[in-house]
């Protein structure tokens, strides 16, 4: 069994923080569902960075969806700061209140990953920089760094599904750096 949310869990509102169940459960004994407007902002970012690449907003898109709220949002990769105003979402609270763990954990770490990306490749200049980390990352989430390194400017990929996922011709980088890989391996063979 792997340790992980089947999306069906995520659309259902499973993966909440337990206090806004609560939340819901009081509001609708008290018959309480006001029309709100929501945004979501980053109120500072880590290292004192002034800017950060806005990615998940695709699953972020998905989800609301299955919700009857309107939402108007940034465009995916782009940069944003503090305090500056990403998402926007309008609706009856009680229609989206439990989705707001999920919410901000599909942009938040799709922007962790993407702006990190986007920092080693303006670090990296004209070289190519390939996402090859999902050796060290639950596999489930693999596809979903890779695409948000993409995002961020990674010029390729290193996992198959995450290729698929994003287009299959960003993979051949990566099976570039396999191929000199297994050779530079073949190489200190004694």
């Amino acid at each position: 069994m792997f340790h992980t949310a089947d999306p069906k869990d995520i659309i259902e509102g499973k993966i909440t923080d337990v206090y806004f169940e609560r939340t819901l459960k009081i509001l609708k004994a008290k018959n309480i569902n006001p029309l709100v407007k929501a945004e979501f902002i980053a109120k500072s970012l880590p290292d004192g960075w002034r800017w950060a690449v806005l990615a998940g907003m695709e699953e972020l898109a998905y989800l609301l969806k299955h919700l009857p709220v309107k939402f108007r949002a940034l465009r995916e990769g782009t940069v944003f700061y503090p305090y500056e105003p990403v998402i926007e979402i309008e609706g009856r609270y009680r229609d989206f209140c439990v989705f707001e763990t999920a919410l901000l954990g599909l942009i938040c770490q799709a922007s962790g990953v993407a702006t990190k990306a986007a920092r080693f490749k303006q670090l990296a200049g004209d070289c190519l920089v390939v996402s090859f980390g999902a050796r060290r990352m639950h596999p489930v989430l693999a596809p979903m760094i890779e695409r948000n390194a993409y995002v961020g400017g990674c010029d390729g990929v290193a996992v198959v599904k995450s290729g698929e996922i994003i287009g299959e011709e960003k993979t051949p980088w990566a099976q570039c750096l396999m191929r000199l890989y297994s050779a530079w391996a073949q190489r200190l063979k004694p």
